[in-house]
């Protein structure tokens, strides 16, 4: 569980830019263990898809592509509990900030989504019934249902389109993303 005093835990890229050229490839995954989200903002209502016609793995790489220029727009969400929820049992995400994981964006309802940790490092999500829906890979989630997904699956909370990612994918994304030139110089 990251602390309160833990720097990454805000989801600034920049801090994790810095991790990146603190630690070596083994080290950074060895230090990042678990699952994150990479959460892309489009930085324009042109660049915004509407959620029912949304192809999410076409969003996600749209998203990237104009994130490369302003990778401001992109942060990174650990997968994990936090001391500010009551549910013991579930990680909780959505926009209010007694959530697990915390997405602030208007398409995301207050609770929006609860995922669990099954047996063997598998990881469900349910819907709880949010307005704008929850899309696993593009396929809608009926509000309630638990449906499992993995590290690299396509998340869509309402309009805000998310990959999963195990500390491996996250250090290697996030140097496609910023480019190696901008981690290793500091820009």
């Amino acid at each position: 569980m990251a602390g309160e005093g833990d720097p990454l835990t805000d989801g600034d890229i920049q801090r994790w830019c810095a991790e990146l050229r603190r630690w070596s490839a083994e080290e950074f995954t060895a230090r990042h263990q678990g699952l994150f989200l990479l959460v892309g903002q489009p930085s324009s209502a042109s660049e915004r898809v509407d959620f029912e016609t949304c192809d999410a793995h076409n969003y996600l790489a749209k998203l990237t592509r104009a994130s490369r220029s302003d990778h401001d727009e992109l942060r990174v969400l650990r997968i994990e509990k936090s001391s500010r929820n009551p549910y013991t049992d579930r990680i909780s995400l959505g926009r209010a900030r007694n959530c697990d994981v915390v997405i602030r964006h208007p398409s995301v309802s207050k609770l929006h989504a609860h995922i669990r940790v099954e047996a063997g490092e598998r990881y469900t999500i349910a819907d709880v019934g949010s307005h704008n829906g929850t899309r696993v890979d593009d396929r809608p989630l009926v509000p309630h249902k638990p449906e499992p997904f993995m590290t690299g699956s396509v998340i869509s909370f309402g309009t805000v389109v998310t990959q999963v990612l195990n500390g491996e994918r996250l250090r290697r994304e996030l140097l496609r993303l910023v480019g190696p030139l901008s981690v290793l110089s500091g820009r």
